[in-house]
């Protein structure tokens, strides 16, 4: 499960970093969408999380969001 979701009691920090993650997850899909890439981006982010699993979902969308969209 992903560590964003493993917490029942949140505070407002974690609220402020989770809603941070979602906006970087979906400028990039959108860039991405823009250039016609958003599936590589995609294939490319779950890649890197298979090999590190320990990456947030936004970390892994912009590391292959830098891969394909230059």
């Amino acid at each position: 499960m992903f560590k964003w979701f493993k917490k029942q009691n949140t505070d407002e920090n974690d609220t402020e970093t989770l809603l941070s993650e979602m906006d970087t997850v979906a400028m990039a899909l959108e860039r991405s969408r823009e250039e016609g890439l958003e599936v590589e981006v995609i294939t490319w982010a779950l890649r890197y999380m298979k090999e590190n699993p320990s990456l947030t979902i936004s970390e892994a969308i912009t590391m292959g969001y830098y891969e394909w969209v230059k």
